[in-house]
């Protein structure tokens, strides 16, 4: 087929004499033709460069490298050719398939060189063909046609970026509303990302993100904010690519184009969230109620705003967060600054005004998504290291985030405030015992299993909200709290420490976040174990749940008769917090005290409540020389022999009260 005197006289022609050949056969066939047709493209390659000196000839006139230049213009020109002959092709699925082969041989045998005037043509029209089937394939839900129309871009972007830069802000929208699971996806962004940090345009990767964002297309929130471009994977690239290749010339403005967007994105939300009343068609009477206490329905545009300005926020936390100022000379950090300062006043306006509307009762689900990303926002602008703002007005604000929480208000938007209401907490802004009382409160009145996803847009229901707001105290705000919190309320604290719920065995996968998995890492942070004044508390309510057992005579009970009785749930949970106690913060007391009420709580207790118990009494015992022998023994000869086991049992209960 690839004979080397067919492909001589082919270069004197438009295309090859098995055009109609192939043609006919994709026809006939398109499955079995589709399948060969990268194969053949494969062989032309290898073919023209093998024989390329008698295909396209050489003479001391052509300048060296002609002739391999020759070959792959010609290789392009039959890559031309295959692409054109899949149009007719109605199965997608393989069409798609057979595209994406052909792109990734031509990219894999560098083909595309010096001038490609001709390519480029076919190269832009493929790739404005694929970005209008990946609008089609996502809204018709086609996962595999999805992946290789972005495998298409990936590649297309990978071989010459300006060939599709003009589509970037369009290719990124589409992201938003792809799974998180589509790994072409985060190749597409890698490409992209890799482009930007080699020529130094960051600037223009931010402002195609914010336009993306900025789409009014976008409705379904949940979906765009676990999308690829606001998963951990990309937003950590970005976020390191930001701190590494910005120069300084484009710190401002990069700053100004975040800020535009995000202040004419609150403005709209504004506009669309607040009820306009007909001065000349209603009296006067009828607007004041109205105004007080009507309610702006939810409709389509105000929800496309909100969406809009929560994902852009997300993008501009990633961005304040990143951008370097330390190589920036004094003038450009004070613009900075100033500019950020402005628009953090005015974002808490805004704030104030949207508060009012939901403790009024007249806010829309809209309306506490747009609070919860100014709140978010205004967290990152203050926690920023390279951003540096007065918050001194945000004294005010706290009372009414305080006051909101007594509104009927969404779990996320809860979340939030807390989270700010911790922070002023830590700045001064706030008293502690209102704050601390709001958030134990949440704590102790959870229901249901406790299980949340890590993402902040998806605390959907009061439990989600209860994992969200004990994953923020356990992760950041434990030291404030042994500071601030008064006596009582650390108390509070550690007797949720000891709740069942605390220990339980859930169904959580790997990719939720569950209370026992929070507890169980705080317990395993040395921070904890240093807070002297939540340590305390924890041992003191260790001590008040296990002191009854003192009561119990144990060697009379060993060699006596009795039912298990079972212990209290809170009992179990105190010992198994013990397991978590570095031993050096158990003083001799302590532990004598606890070993010899776990004898007692075995003796009591039926066989799988013990096991926790038994389990601090093997590690606890450890430490005192004549236990340690008889710790190897003495469970088993419970179990083997009755009589032997009761004399065992008595002669380690003597050693360990006499210690």
């Amino acid at each position: 087929m690839f004979n080397v005197d067919v492909l001589r006289q082919a270069q004197d022609r438009d295309d090859y004499p098995y055009v109609e050949f192939l043609s006919s056969a994709i026809t006939a066939s398109p499955v079995a033709a589709c399948h060969g047709l990268p194969r053949l493209f494969k062989a032309f390659i290898q073919v023209t460069r093998r024989h390329k000196a008698a295909i396209f000839g050489q003479s001391s006139h052509q300048a060296p490298g002609a002739s391999a230049d020759q070959a792959r213009q010609a290789s392009l020109k039959f890559f031309a050719m295959c692409d054109s002959l899949l149009s007719p092709v109605n199965e997608d699925e393989i069409r798609w398939e057979t595209k994406t082969k052909l792109l990734r041989i031509m990219n894999s045998e560098g083909l595309y060189g010096a001038n490609n005037e001709s390519i480029d043509k076919v190269l832009s029209r493929i790739g404005e063909e694929t970005i209008a089937g990946l609008a089609n394939f996502i809204s018709e839900n086609k996962q595999v046609l999805v992946e290789y129309t972005l495998d298409i871009l990936s590649i297309i972007v990978g071989i010459d970026y300006d060939l599709l830069a003009h589509s970037t802000p369009r290719i990124l929208h589409l992201l938003l509303t792809v799974p998180s699971h589509t790994a072409p996806a985060y190749t597409y962004l890698g490409k992209l990302l890799d482009y930007h940090r080699k020529t130094r345009t960051l600037d223009l990767l931010v402002g195609s993100l914010l336009e993306a964002c900025a789409s009014r297309a976008l409705l379904d929130r949940s979906a765009a904010s676990v999308s690829p471009i606001l998963r951990h994977p990309f937003l950590d690239d970005f976020a390191k690519s930001l701190k590494s290749f910005i120069t300084p010339g484009q710190v401002s403005g990069i700053v100004d184009t975040v800020l535009h967007h995000l202040r004419e994105q609150l403005l709209t939300i504004v506009d669309l969230s607040t009820p306009s009343d007909d001065d000349n068609s209603r009296p006067q009477k009828k607007k004041r109620k109205t105004a007080k206490d009507g309610v702006s329905p939810v409709t389509e545009s105000s929800t496309r705003a909100a969406v809009a300005f929560s994902l852009a926020s997300r993008i501009a936390c990633t961005v304040f967060s990143s951008i370097p100022t330390r190589y920036l000379e004094d003038d450009t950090k004070s613009a900075v600054t100033e500019v950020v300062q402005y628009f953090y006043a005015f974002e808490r306006s805004k704030l104030k005004d949207i508060l009012k509307r939901i403790r009024r009762g007249a806010s829309s689900q809209d309306v506490h998504w747009a609070a919860s990303s100014i709140l978010r926002l205004q967290y990152c602008i203050r926690t920023a290291p390279s951003v540096q703002v007065s918050t001194q007005g945000d004294q005010k604000t706290a009372s009414k985030l305080l006051s909101t929480l007594e509104s009927p208000i969404s779990p996320e938007l809860r979340v939030e405030i807390l989270r700010t209401l911790l922070n002023d907490v830590d700045l001064g802004y706030c008293e502690s015992a209102p704050v601390f009382d709001e958030v134990l409160g949440l704590l102790e009145h959870h229901a249901g299993e406790l299980t949340w996803s890590g993402h902040v847009h998806d605390v959907r229901t009061d439990s989600q909200a209860t994992i969200a707001t004990c994953h923020l105290l356990v992760s950041r705000w434990l030291p404030l709290l042994d500071g601030a919190a008064s006596e009582a309320q650390l108390a509070r604290f550690a007797k949720l420490m000891t709740s069942p719920q605390s220990f339980s065995q859930s169904s959580v996968t790997h990719e939720q976040i569950g209370l026992p998995s929070i507890v169980q890492r705080a317990l395993h942070n040395a921070e904890l174990w240093e807070l002297h004044r939540l340590r305390d508390a924890l041992l003191e309510q260790i001590n008040a749940v296990t002191k009854p057992l003192d009561s119990v005579d144990v060697l009379t009970a060993v060699r006596g008769v009795h039912s298990p009785v079972g212990l209290s749930s809170d009992t179990v949970g105190a010992y198994r917090l013990l397991l978590y106690i570095p031993a050096e913060y158990l003083s001799r007391g302590i532990r004598s005290d606890l070993l010899r009420r776990v004898l007692a709580a075995d003796v009591l207790s039926d066989h799988g409540d013990a096991q926790t118990a038994l389990a601090f009494a093997h590690r606890a015992i450890l430490d005192i020389p004549a236990a340690a022998w008889l710790a190897g023994h003495v469970f088993a000869s419970i179990c083997s022999d009755v009589r032997a086991g009761q004399d065992a049992f008595g002669c380690m209960h003597q050693v360990i009260v006499e210690g």
